[in-house]
Formats: structure tokens, C-alpha cells, sequence
């Protein structure tokens, strides 16, 4: 299976969005492809940018193609966006997608079957 970047310019504006759309298009009618979008170099994300990259991928969802999301840092103005639209948990669902900043580690769970079970 062929994978394929889609890499939009750092303002992802209506312009861009278009060209990202058309983009996915032509891939997505070569066939099987594995798709990537990368959000890392994205530092300003309009609605229409964010629009173009639900699109894509309720698009690709929809036809079981291979997704997956490289997602712009938390930080920056577009992870803002995207932080303000509640759209981490939608974007990062696809299929491998990665946020881009450093998470901490959690402890691991332990058993409550000891805390349960009478003395």
C-alpha cells in the first residue's frame, strides 16, 4: 500500500484548504492509499482549514481508507483552534494520528480487588 503526505503551506486559509480538499481528491481516486496529514508546520489554522481537515477525514472514515493525523503542538495558535473547537479527540481518533507536544506518563493503574474483598 502506497502512503501519501498531505502537507499544507503554515497558514492554512480558505485558499489552502481548497488546494488541501482537491488534493485528497486526486489521492483518494488512485485507490488504495494510506493518507497522512500533517498539521506540524501549521501555525495558523482558519475555519475553513479545519473544515477541509474534518472533511478529509469523515471522507476517508467513510471509505476505510488508511488515516492518519500528525497533529500541530498544543501550544501554538493552531492547536489553540483546534483546542477551542473541542476537536482534539475527533482529529486524534483517526487511525495512528499523534499530537505533536510531550505528555507526561501516567502511573500505572493498580487492582481495587484488595480494597474490595472483606478482611
Amino acid at each position: 500500500m502506497r502512503s501519501v503526505i498531505l502537507r499544507p503551506h503554515p497558514v492554512l486559509g480558505p485558499v489552502e484548504a481548497m488546494r488541501l480538499r482537491q488534493n485528497f481528491e486526486l489521492v483518494a481516486s488512485a485507490g488504495r492509499v494510506r493518507v497522512v496529514i500533517d498539521l506540524t508546520g501549521v501555525s495558523a489554522l482558519s475555519a475553513a482549514g479545519l473544515a477541509a481537515v474534518t472533511h478529509i477525514l469523515m471522507r476517508g472514515r467513510r471509505t476505510r481508507m488508511s488515516m492518519r493525523v500528525l497533529l500541530p503542538e498544543q501550544g501554538s495558535d493552531a492547536g489553540q483552534i483546534i483546542d477551542h473547537a473541542d476537536l482534539w479527540r475527533f482529529l486524534a481518533s483517526a487511525h495512528g494520528a499523534t499530537r505533536t507536544a510531550p505528555c507526561r506518563s501516567l502511573p500505572p493503574l493498580r487492582s481495587l480487588d484488595s480494597e474490595l474483598t472483606p478482611a
